[in-house]
Formats: C-alpha cells, structure tokens, sequence
C-alpha cells in the first residue's frame, strides 16, 4: 500500500468521526447547584449547548435539594421549593443542528404535580399544546425537536400544582467533537511520516 493510499483511508476515518456523535443527557446544574440563574441561560454539555428561558418576569433555578430532586425551576415558587408553579413556565431550544430528543418531567406528588409541554415558534409565548397532563419521561415528536421552543408549565396554574424539569436529552448528527478528530488526524500524519522516512532510506 503506498503513502497516498493510506492517507486517503486516514483522511475518511477522520470525516466519519467528525459526523459522529452521542446524545447528552443535560440536569441545569451545568452552570452551578442552587442558584438563580436569571430570566435565561445556557448550559453546556461537551460539544453540545442547551438554551433555557423563564417566562416574563420569572427566573430560572438550578435545583438541587436532596431526595433526587434535580433540574430546572422557577426562583419565585411561594412553596419555597423553587418548582415551576402557577402561570409561570420555562422554554427549552438548542441551536440548528441539534435536537431535543426527550425531556423528564419531575414532581412530588405524581398524582397531582405534572406538566403540561407546548411548542411554539415564538420565545415567550408558549404556543400549542403538545401533551399533557404528565409526569416522567416524555419523547419529543421528531417534527418538533428543533427549530422550537419547547414550553413546560404546571398543568394547573391556580397554584395549587408545581413541577420541575428533571433532565433533558439533546442530540445532533454533525456537533463537534472537541478536537478528537484533530488529534487523531495529527497521529496518523505523524506515523505516516514516519513510515515515509523509513522507506525512502
């Protein structure tokens, strides 16, 4: 086999593992443990981000209270427990190229604390109802998995009910790989090198 051959076969491994990539699972405790995180943030999983929006007025918490209670919630929840309560509700969305593969809808009271999820196409407007009521995992349609902003908001909003985003799930087919590729590349580079030196002397 002669150096062009074999740089060709390098050159194609290193496409197929830059298309490659895994789903991440993302809790909101990216960007610290209990804390208010304001109106918005972003959160970061190795290659992939995650967009999270409180509705007008309200602020995001990173929940993390003990008891598996994990995730993403609303500051101003008068129980104290920082749950998405009342007519208050989050938006998720990520950037084009990625997807909103599932979501896990968390509660206290699995009988009465569950959510309803919306898709809208506007930031702050929750949109059309997409299920619910609900508690547990939820798969997100794949016609709605990008390009929308996915609303949760407790299915009653008298107050009487709250909820809280557990965990999301994001996949992309073509996220970076943070710089796996470029090293492997390198090495393959360096051993042909190598190899060319050895046969040319």
């Amino acid at each position: 086999m002669n150096i062009k051959t074999i740089l060709t076969a390098f050159s194609a491994l290193a496409l197929g593992v830059s298309t490659q990539a895994s789903p991440v699972t993302f809790t909101f405790l990216e960007n610290g443990v209990n804390l208010d995180l304001g109106g918005s943030s972003t959160f970061a999983e190795g290659a992939y981000t995650l967009s999270a929006a409180a509705s007008s007025g309200a602020h995001l918490f990173s929940k993390s209270s003990g008891g598996g209670e994990i995730g993403l919630g609303i500051v101003s929840d008068p129980s104290g427990t920082h749950e998405i309560w009342g007519t208050t509700f989050v938006q998720l969305w990520v950037p084009s190229g990625e997807s909103i593969i599932s979501l896990n809808i968390e509660n206290n009271t699995p009988t009465l604390d569950n959510a309803n999820i919306y898709y809208s196409t506007t930031l702050g407007s929750l949109g059309t109802l997409l299920s619910g009521p609900l508690g547990g995992p939820f798969n997100v349609p794949s016609g709605y998995q990008s390009g929308y902003y996915i609303g949760i908001q407790s299915y009653k909003t008298d107050g009487t009910s709250d909820t809280w985003v557990g965990s999301v799930v994001v996949d992309g087919a073509s996220a970076p790989d943070g710089g796996s590729t470029l090293l492997l590349l390198g090495s393959a580079l360096a051993g042909i090198g190598m190899m060319r030196r050895k046969f040319l002397a």
